[in-house]
């Protein structure tokens, strides 16, 4: 991947900052800097609203969970809302098809996280 290609999008929906992944592994360091490049400047706001929306990825590596746990703390304690959204959709048509909620599910993170299974429902939970 180039170092200037995009690693999310973020939409802004009501109070609410969208942050979609658009590339389909984050497993080395320079895809998860790219990754925190993009969405630590959104963290100056407390009471920010996050929703992390995780439809095409495939695979993701311990220390974007680590970095996702940060996230949700940092963001906790500020007094806002984090929200992880579309992480139980497989990705189909690939050699290694994965859930990423499986990693949440094996990790003990499915009951950290609040997981919604889409932006909506996500915009809809706060």
């Amino acid at each position: 991947m180039s170092e200037t290609q995009p690693t999310v999008a973020v939409e802004y929906r009501g109070k609410a900052a969208v942050v979609t992944v658009i590339v389909a592994n984050i497993l080395s360091e320079d895809e998860l800097n790219r990754l925190k490049q993009a969405v630590n400047p959104l963290l100056s706001d407390s009471g920010l609203v996050l929703i992390m929306d995780f439809t095409d990825v495939r695979s993701i590596s311990s220390s974007v969970i680590g970095y996702l746990v940060s996230l949700k703390k940092y963001i906790d304690g500020k007094g806002g809302v984090f929200r992880v959204c579309c992480i139980d959709k497989k990705v189909t048509s690939t050699s290694s098809d994965k859930y990423v909620y499986e990693i949440f599910k094996i990790v003990k993170l499915d009951t950290f996280f609040h997981i919604c299974p889409t932006v909506e429902d996500a915009l809809a939970s706060f």
